[in-house]
């Protein structure tokens, strides 16, 4: 049964042709977009994430008797599936890229774009693609983050949803013109062109009204006063004597080559990666050597214990190589582990094996959206992202609806070192990173991180 915050999110979306539905994860907003196509009779397109498309599917089968297809398998295989008759139709992000001539062709009357956030920047083939789906009675997008970086990733997704909603937006901003001139700024431009600069200058209030009718939040302490406490614990864990000093020389390279303006911005990025590296092992800068790292010294007795008490554990890294060595080092313990990656075949055979049987779920950037993983307890970021929004999406593939128990969340950083500083600042900055290195002073700013 719906809960009453769903069913006034259900009513929402049926009383609007386009709409952002924007609640905190964890709290159903895949089961209200399903009801609410459901009842409104709607032919729905889904465009999700690859490791997401048959949760979708569950959830359809569990609140409806309505039938969905998802597209699937090599070329001849989807070519298949599309002469099905369905009221939803669930494709990946990278599918509609392939067969976007077929996809247009499809009977849908609604589309929904759930972990909408990946068409945030809008200069990327895949939100390009994406925004030249057919126009239809109904576009949907479902997103926990609307912005993660800065106010052009929700300018993204109001470009998505188009109809109304510009109109709503230029009469806001309108209204108040006698602080907000740059509407007659013809250096502007024209059309879309001036509207996105009108957006992207607004001041924040006037796009909460102008947003207010088409875009629902709810934070899942308000709507979800039942669920479990979290608690956040920060383990340091300082850098070993090989990693200290493969770190010390590495430093020492980056500024000076932090100093040297005629160094790509892109050069220095690639060295301060270089550094979160050895903070996560010596095993990502020479796989040949024995590999150095606290982090695994800290990490493999944690989930042994935690495991042996009858709890889940989920570990994320945004390091492929990284995760390849946590979950070798874990099996060699004799854990069952699952693991998601850019390149698993069978997401859903994974989550279930630990839903059943697993004791380990490890995960790169692929975990972190969209999963319903509530059997976990226990959750490690084994290193910080550069967006600490990101952050939060981890967490909540755990503390969400469905959780008994209380959750613990292990964020793993090395103390006096750039991963330190990086997440201080981050945290600081709410995830505006990419505002801070676009400014003049961008070089002074990273010379502060790892001196």
């Amino acid at each position: 049964m719906l809960r009453e915050y769903q069913k006034q999110g259900v009513l929402f979306l049926r009383a609007r042709k386009e709409a952002a539905l924007c609640d905190e994860p964890g709290t159903g907003k895949t089961i209200t977009a399903v009801c609410a196509c459901a009842e409104e009779g709607l032919t729905a397109l889904v465009v999700c994430p690859a490791s997401i498309r048959y949760e979708w599917k569950q959830e359809i089968a569990k609140w409806t008797d309505l039938r969905c297809v998802v597209i699937d398998g090599p070329p001849k295989a989807r070519q298949l599936l599309y002469l099905l008759k369905a009221p939803f139709y669930i494709v990946s992000y990278d599918v509609v890229l392939r067969d976007f001539e077929t996809i247009n062709k499809l009977p849908f009357n609604c589309i929904i774009l759930d972990e909408a956030q990946r068409i945030r920047n809008a200069k990327t083939i895949t939100a390009q693609t994406v925004k030249r789906l057919r126009h239809c009675e109904r576009r949907y997008v479902l997103t926990a983050t609307p912005i993660e970086n800065h106010i052009n990733d929700l300018y993204s997704l109001i470009e998505f949803l188009n109809g109304d909603i510009y109109n709503c937006i230029q009469k806001e901003l309108l209204a108040g013109r006698g602080s907000y001139s740059g509407y007659y700024n013809t250096s502007w431009g024209e059309g879309a062109k001036r509207l996105r600069r009108m957006v992207t200058r607004a001041p924040p209030e006037a796009l909460h009204r102008a947003l207010g009718q088409y875009m629902l939040r709810r934070r899942k302490e308000d709507v979800e006063p039942e669920l479990p406490p979290k608690t956040s614990i920060i383990i340091e864990t300082p850098l070993t004597p090989e990693q200290d000093r493969l770190y010390q020389t590495a430093r020492d390279e980056l500024i000076l080559l932090i100093g040297d303006t005629a160094v790509p911005i892109v050069n220095i990025l690639s060295k301060f990666t270089y550094l979160r590296e050895i903070c996560n092992s010596t095993g990502l800068i020479d796989p040949k050597k024995p590999h150095h790292s606290s982090k695994m010294d800290e990490l493999i007795p944690r989930v042994l214990d935690i495991t042996q008490s009858g709890n889940k554990v989920i570990i994320f890294s945004e390091f492929k190589r990284m995760c390849d060595l946590i979950v070798a080092a874990l099996r060699e313990r004799g854990l069952g582990v699952s693991y998601l990656h850019g390149q698993t075949r069978d997401a859903e055979a994974q989550k279930k094996a630990f839903w059943d049987k697993n004791e380990v779920m490890v995960a790169t950037r692929t975990g972190e959206a969209g999963h319903n993983l509530q059997c976990g307890t226990y959750c490690f970021n084994y290193e910080v992202p550069w967006n600490p929004a990101r952050l939060r999406q981890r967490e909540d593939r755990i503390h969400r609806i469905g959780q008994d128990k209380p959750v613990i969340v292990y964020t793993m950083l090395a103390p006096n070192t750039v991963e330190k500083r990086i997440s201080e600042v981050l945290l600081e900055k709410n995830g505006i990173f990419t505002q801070i290195i676009e400014r003049p002073e961008y070089r002074e700013w990273l010379r502060s991180l790892v001196q």
